[in-house]
């Protein structure tokens, strides 16, 4: 008999912005864990600097109250669209990108793919067609792509709340 997956994992990354020598990250955020006890790491960045130098970190154990409080909120991007894996843009405009797992394999997303990736949307024979066609039917309304920034800033200040050291 199987243990239920009670398996969490946030990446919140701030600065997309491509250079020559990769984004330009303000900020990294991860949870990872279980949903009984979660370990939440923050890495503040020099954008400045390339690449971005880490000018502050911390991690803290979340559990309990703490960690429901943060769940729900990352939940909260749950009632947004998830970007399709063939979306390789930052959908919503806002230079965060964040993916979430959650029990059962649940998976929201924002953002492009890590590191250099040709859109592939499993044909050979015709290759990138089928991951241009799906990045131009993606489409947001204005109310969503502010709420994926209120959400996204929420999410940053409970870090930031929650963990000691940054600033």
């Amino acid at each position: 008999m199987s243990a239920e997956d009670n398996t969490v994992q946030v990446l919140l990354q701030k600065g997309l912005q491509p250079t020559f020598a990769g984004p330009r990250n303000e900020y990294t955020l991860i949870l990872d864990g279980t949903t009984d006890e979660a370990t939440l790491r923050y890495a503040k960045f020099d954008p400045s600097t390339l690449p971005p130098k880490v000018v502050a970190e911390s991690e803290r154990t979340l559990k309990g109250e703490e960690l429901t409080s943060f769940l729900d909120k990352v939940k909260e991007l749950q009632d947004l669209p998830s970007q399709p894996p063939s979306v390789t843009h930052d959908a919503y405009g806002h230079d965060v990108a964040v993916i979430t797992r959650f029990p059962g394999g649940q998976v929201w997303r924002n953002g492009p793919a890590q590191g250099c990736a040709v859109p592939y949307d499993g044909d050979d024979d015709d290759e990138g067609a089928g991951a241009q066609s799906a990045q131009a039917s993606f489409s947001l309304e204005s109310h969503q792509t502010d709420r994926f920034k209120s959400i996204t800033d929420s999410l940053h200040q409970t870090a930031q709340e929650l963990l000691p050291n940054l600033e």
